[in-house]
């Protein structure tokens, strides 16, 4: 009987010294999942703090084309150069013969705008529509 009381004490025992080592196995493993995991997002900002520089290079580089764009519209368009052009390159003179035509039409009563440019029809005082409520809040300072 004491041979089977020794192999039941025993057994716990070596149970418990394997528990002891899993549990400190399965701590390592967590610690090094969260390691693993901090170490992947890290890695993933830095790569998109790459991408984002990378795109901010690129987006000076064209802006940098688009001002020189600009420079050579603004220096082709200027009228010395159209002058020179016209003169040098296609052969152009100036007019040495001046015409001037009558028109037997009216002036139009009303120029001809797009609407957007019309002046708008607003009434003269715009505060005497609004409410004496609303008048009021306007001479506090802050609303």
């Amino acid at each position: 009987m004491a041979a089977l009381h020794r192999s039941a004490i025993a057994a716990p025992a070596l149970v418990r010294q394997r528990s002891g080592w899993v549990v400190i196995a399965l701590i390592i493993a967590v610690v090094v999942g969260i390691a693993a995991f901090q170490v992947s997002q890290f890695s993933s900002l830095t790569n998109t703090s790459y991408e984002i520089n990378e795109l901010n290079r690129v987006r000076a580089e064209k802006q940098a084309r688009n001002h020189e764009l600009e420079a050579q519209v603004a220096q082709a368009s200027s009228l010395a150069r159209v002058d020179i052009v016209a003169r040098v390159e296609l052969g152009l003179q100036p007019a040495t013969r001046v015409l001037h035509i009558e028109v037997n039409q009216p002036v139009p009563e009303r120029q001809s705008l797009p609407s957007r440019f019309l002046p708008g029809d607003e009434p003269a005082d715009a505060s005497a529509s609004e409410p004496w409520w609303k008048r009021s809040t306007d001479l506090i300072p802050i609303f």
